[in-house]
């Protein structure tokens, strides 16, 4: 076990235990009940519920005088009620994954919105031993669905441990902790289904996804709950289904740990999330495409469009070049391409390994930031 401090020196550090190795056997009897891993990755999880201020109604803003005038024309108005006053309402009910034991608290983006882009008037969270605390919102990435919350503890909270989630594989046994539709905090169990979905869109356009699917039950309020191995440590953060009826039929999707890590660390240093950039349009080779262009495959990433001054064609990157890799990455589709990206810091230089007109160039490109005046919602 490796305990890693992430964060700048200036600010409170999150403070993390990390277990990065593969789950592998570990004695001969099968595994008959994870009652004991439960019992230790469940106090890390945490009820999330977001409230609203609610102002009094024209009708309940009516002064007592005009009320009791307007009651000799016919109107009601309830006798001896005190002065209405601005209230909060719950309006959201979701989970949390605490991370720290300091009270860092990891969760979606769309669990602290009332709406879509207005954030909760009020935060609560809820310990697995109903002790509630009001949190602090430290930060918020719509573009992954990842939020950082933080609490004030009396004493130290139990936070999970950290896997890598580099290391899952189709077929590992994993379990969905949460509050779903508010009964409480609660186990399903399932199996990882598949890795690296990032086709479906579900954060919408310009977000970027590599969900692990999971038939683990996720319903509503399994939002920013844990995925957790079968030796109890976080390997996701639970975020969405697909469903034609709003309850879980065994597709659910959870962000990597490794990537809602790195989201929340930089929202705790900085309050963003620094994203790198090439500055260039690509788009998914089809089979059609691949033959016209000879190539075996349909790994990698066309390059529809190089944006004028960008470092894509600072760097050589032209239109029809078809990118294959970047680093030591591997490239298999523009989504992944676009990812691979986005976690890059701003100013690294990157050697991008492409063909064009069937021939394999290296190319060294310096990125820029995805923040900058060459970015859309569309950009690498």
């Amino acid at each position: 076990l490796a305990v890693a401090v992430l964060g700048a020196r200036s600010k409170p550090a999150l403070q993390i235990t990390e277990d990065l190795r593969a789950i592998n056997a570990v004695a001969k009897m099968p595994v008959v009940s994870y009652a004991d891993i439960l019992d230790k990755a469940t106090p890390s999880v945490v009820a999330v519920y977001s409230s609203r201020i609610v102002a009094p109604t024209y009708r309940q803003r009516t002064p007592r005088g005009i009320q009791d005038l307007l009651r000799q024309f016919g109107y009601s108005f309830p006798p001896g009620e005190p002065e209405p006053q601005e209230r909060l309402e719950r309006v959201g009910v979701g989970s949390g994954v605490i991370v720290s034991s300091d009270g860092y608290i990891v969760t979606n983006h769309h669990v602290v919105q009332v709406q879509r882009g207005q954030t909760a008037d009020e935060i609560r969270v809820r310990l697995s031993d109903d002790v509630e605390y009001v949190a602090t919102l430290v930060g918020s990435d719509e573009k992954t669905d990842v939020a950082v919350l933080k609490i004030a503890p009396n004493e130290p909270l139990p936070a999970v441990t950290i896997a890598d989630s580099d290391q899952l594989r189709v077929g590992d046994v994993v379990f969905a902790i949460g509050n779903p539709l508010d009964v409480g905090l609660t186990a399903t169990q399932g199996i990882v289904s598949a890795l690296g979905r990032n086709s479906y869109g579900i954060l919408g356009p310009g977000a970027y996804e590599d969900f692990i699917q999971t038939d683990a039950a996720i319903n509503l309020g399994n939002s920013g709950g844990a995925l957790i191995d079968a030796w109890g440590r976080l390997i996701g953060i639970n975020t969405a289904i697909v469903s034609g009826s709003g309850g879980s039929i065994g597709i659910g999707f959870a962000i990597p740990v490794n990537m809602a890590l790195n989201v929340a660390t930089n929202l705790i240093e900085s309050g963003e999330v620094p994203r790198g950039l090439l500055g260039l349009h690509p788009v998914d080779l089809t089979p059609d495409l691949a033959a016209a262009f000879d190539l075996p495959s349909t790994r990698g990433a066309l390059v529809n469009q190089v944006q004028p001054g960008s470092p894509a064609e600072q760097g050589g990157i032209r239109h029809g070049d078809i990118i294959i890799q970047v680093d030591d990455t591997l490239i298999e589709s523009a989504p992944q391409l676009r990812l691979v990206v986005s976690q890059m810091r701003p100013g690294r230089e990157v050697k991008v390994t492409l063909i064009r007109q069937n021939e394999t160039l290296t190319l060294p490109v310096v990125l820029g930031s995805l923040n900058g005046a060459l970015a859309s919602d569309q950009s690498t």
